[in-house]
């Protein structure tokens, strides 16, 4: 096929310069390098070069552009092809259809017999705003024997040995012929005028002075369905056509048929019925009376046939009871019987639309987004054929047809009607759509867009290959014919198809939100067995990377599950046995059904390493980060094949047998505890107990600069009294200091000798325990259950499993300068 430049549009956005006043050069942003013909439209906001030059080896570039082009500014020169094409510039050729009707017909030489001429488009549509004329000539020589007539007039227009001219408006026009007496065939020729159309249409009439008519005519009828029609036996009398009532009795008549559009038999005859208890195609007896008797019709293919029926023992030669009684005209020599044709116009029933698997089978694809098998994901191919096919007993004539006609019954495998698709058949033009006025599932679902080749001609192999729809559920797929076949409306056939799926879920880069004063920026951390705040969003995908919106709307049971995993990196050994997550809404909930596209806050934890549960003791590990660890998603259950990837690669980690979507962004965690100094005071003195965050760095603990975030509450501690160690030990920590500390550390925790006699000195000796772990240190008989709750800061100190931090104070170690020692007093040489 050749190329049209409407098939490729080339735009540019860059505003180029405009060239120099004292230069020949043009900066443009689109430019040709090569000898070639560019078919397109070419529009640019910039500048084009469409000039020709010369390349290193001294060959001539020659552009060529078939279509047009806009630009700013534009360089050509004469070596450079410019040719104008395109619907824009030459609109293609109109190719009409011209139709004639009836294209066969019995008519009384004392009546009109009106001839239609239609003139419609390739798809069969008629050509409504069409205005010209027909030329129309016949086989007749002779003048005199017969007369055009204008439709609303009895004044004769030409007589039809000459040529006449049909006016055409809004696509049809009309004329009426009739015989003056003359009997015998009148064969039609119509062709358009001034069009490059060479479409020529031919009616073959036979005037008689008596003849079979029918009622209706045409006889329109549903393929492979019986009609009721009448036939009359007609005379003339008085110049006008009367029904010859003296045609009574049983009259065994003779059935013959011709098949018009196609010219091919197809599926078989025309089949009559009337006192016979079986369908007939030769003969069949009537019974009429007064001239009229009643039948059943059928035929078992699409397209236009004509029926004759001919009583041929009423003829000159064998008499007739409606013969005129006297002397018959000379005329009457050229009539054999009585005879009378009608057109049969038949059209499908209905198309069955019939998906296939990959295999070229047909399957059902009734799923659904609450029940049923899958048939693929979103926007992955598919096939479909549509079959024109035969009426089914009981089937409505006008209500729109489900391809799964019952549960036992699918019409893919019903009678097709193969003469729909010959080239000489009436024109059609089939096509698939999916509308968005029709319920689909999941109810108030995205109608989505059927994407692929949706419309064909009747001649080609109703075959809709390569099809895809862009959203999941299932969906009404219908298919119809694009204007009415033979002036009848076709049942529209359709089938809910499903279920599509989607062909992957992505996950997109995620963030996290540390406790506050956690780091800033890059170096923001949590510690292990804090939890911390992670963002999270999955999106449902089809083949084709959009985002598919109807997948919340599936039953729970029919959505992918996806669970998350930590691991090590690059040795894929899993940490789950020490994460845990869930969203921010509900401690008990980790599920994504229902939450696809959207944004989730969910809460992380990845608890430090334990040796031993009870008591709880742990070791250090890490630090976490995204040089030794991954965390990511798989798909844990699934109802459809689905598969799982982030947006960078679909390349996963195989992590216990599961397969991994890493997320892009690792979280930042540390192995944290805090830590109280030993203090010393003078008896009376309040002391300062130094406090700092250390962290393990992977070798050592080391203070944690970046932490301004951890906390610290004075009221909550527990004490052991070293000495004396009983009530006599006052000393207490000094109440209300709370913080955060700063930069790691603090030194606003203080401890006091809280003396009830001030001036009497007293040395005291305290192990301050400060409250963070969930449980008090064991083995000290602490009763303060309040405590300012950092368990992920708690270590194993004494061997007895993580606990508070905790510190000495020794109040007395020094008097001052009373020259009284105290053995073991610090600080001495």
């Amino acid at each position: 096929m050749k190329p049209r430049p409407e098939q490729l549009f080339i735009f540019g956005v860059n505003n180029d310069p405009d060239p120099s006043a004292n230069s020949d050069q043009l900066q443009s942003s689109i430019s040709s390098n090569t000898t070639a013909e560019i078919v397109a439209y070419i529009y640019s906001s910039g500048n084009i070069n469409l000039s020709a030059t010369y390349t290193t080896q001294n060959e001539k570039i020659r552009p060529t552009l078939r279509g047009a082009v806009t630009a700013k500014n534009l360089r050509l020169d004469s070596e450079t092809n410019l040719a104008g094409d395109g619907a824009c510039l030459t609109p293609p050729e109109d190719n009409y259809i011209l139709e004639i009707e009836p294209e066969t017909a019995f008519s009384l030489t004392c009546d009109y017999l009106p001839v239609t001429f239609r003139v419609k488009k390739e798809d069969g549509t008629l050509a409504d705003t069409y205005s010209g004329s027909v030329s129309v000539t016949t086989n007749i020589t002779e003048s005199g024997k017969a007369s055009w007539f204008p439709i609303d007039s009895d004044t004769p227009y030409k007589d039809v040995s000459e040529k006449a001219s049909v006016n055409i408006v809004n696509g049809i026009g009309q004329l009426r012929l009739k015989s003056h007496d003359y009997i015998g065939n009148i064969v039609v020729t119509g062709q358009l005028d001034n069009s490059p159309s060479t479409y020529i249409v031919k009616g073959n009439y036979t005037f008689v002075p008596l003849k079979f008519g029918f009622e209706p005519s045409p006889v329109k009828v549903i393929v492979g369905k019986p009609t009721a029609v009448k036939i009359k036996a007609l005379a003339c009398e008085n110049d006008e056509a009367t029904v010859a009532t003296g045609y009574s009795g049983n009259k065994r008549l003779s059935i013959s048929s011709a098949f018009l559009q196609p010219s091919t038999k197809g599926n078989g005859d025309l089949e009559l019925k009337a006192l016979s208890s079986d369908w007939q195609n030769q003969q069949e007896t009537f019974s009429f009376l007064n001239g009229v008797a009643e039948f059943s019709l059928r035929y078992p293919d699409a397209g236009i046939v004509d029926l004759k029926l001919a009583d041929p023992k009423c003829s000159i030669s064998n008499g007739c009871d409606i013969l005129p009684s006297d002397t018959l005209p000379k005329s009457f020599a050229d009539w054999t019987q009585l005879e009378g044709s009608v057109e049969v116009h038949a059209r499908p029933w209905t198309f069955a639309v019939c998906p296939k698997n990959k295999d070229g089978e047909y399957v059902k694809a009734d799923g659904t987004s609450s029940s049923g098998e899958g048939f693929v994901a979103a926007g992955d191919k598919f096939d479909v054929d549509v079959k024109p096919i035969v009426w089914r007993s009981a089937g409505s004539e006008t209500a729109d047809i489900n391809s799964l006609y019952s549960n036992s019954i699918d019409l893919c495998e019903s009678v097709i009607t193969p003469n729909f698709f010959k080239a000489g058949a009436p024109a059609a033009r089939v096509e698939l759509s999916i509308p968005s006025d029709h319920s689909i599932t999941p109810m108030n679902g995205k109608p989505g867009e059927l994407q692929g080749i949706t419309v064909k001609e009747h001649t080609e192999t109703l075959t809709y290959a390569d099809l895809s729809w862009s959203e999941v559920g299932s969906v009404r797929l219908q298919a119809d014919a694009k204007a009415p076949y033979l002036d009848m409306t076709i049942n529209q056939g359709y089938r809910h198809l499903g279920r599509f799926y989607p062909k992957y879920l992505e996950i997109q880069p995620n963030s996290f939100v540390y406790p506050d004063g956690h780091g800033v920026g890059g170096n923001s951390f949590a510690y292990l067995s804090q939890p911390f705040n992670a963002n999270v969003l999955i999106n449902a995908k089809n083949a084709l990377g959009e985002q598919v919106e109807n997948y919340n709307g599936f039953v729970s049971d029919f959505q992918a599950e996806v669970s998350l995993m930590a691991y090590k990196y690059p040795s894929l050994n899993s940490l789950n046995d020490r994460f845990s997550y869930h969203h921010i809404t509900r401690s008990t909930d980790q599920s994504f059904k229902g939450r696809w596209n959207s944004d989730i806050e969910q809460v992380w934890l990845l608890e430090r390493k334990s040796v031993t549960k009870t008591p709880l003791t742990t070791v250090v590990d890490g630090p976490w980060n995204d040089s030794n660890s991954r965390w990511g998603g798989y798909i844990s259950s699934y109802h459809d094949p689905i598969f799982i990837r982030n947006t960078t690669t679909d390349v996963t980690d195989d992590v216990d047998s599961k397969q991994v979507a890493h997320f892009e962004t690792t979280p930042n965690l540390h192995y944290g505890r805090m830590v109280l100094s030993d203090a010393i005071s003078m008896f009376d003195k309040p002391v300062t107990i130094p406090l700092k965050i250390e962290h393990w760095n992977g070798t050592e603990f080391v203070t944690h600069g970046d932490d301004s975030g951890s906390k610290y509450n004075s009221n909550y501690f527990c004490k052991v009294a070293l000495h004396p160690t009983d009530a006599e030990n006052e000393s207490i920590l000094t109440a209300n200091k709370i913080d955060n500390v700063t930069f790691g550390k603090s030194d606003k925790i203080e401890a006091h000798p809280n003396l009830s006699k001030p001036d009497d000195y007293k040395k005291q000796q305290t192990r301050f325990w400060l409250r963070i772990a969930n449980d008090a240190p064991v083995d000290i008989g602490c009763s303060q259950d309040n405590k300012e709750y950092q368990p992920w800061l708690t270590y194993n100190w004494r061997e007895l499993g993580d606990e508070d931090p905790s510190a000495v104070v020794t109040f007395g170690v020094y008097r001052g300068n009373d020259r009284i020692v105290y053995r073991g007093e610090k600080g001495l040489n």
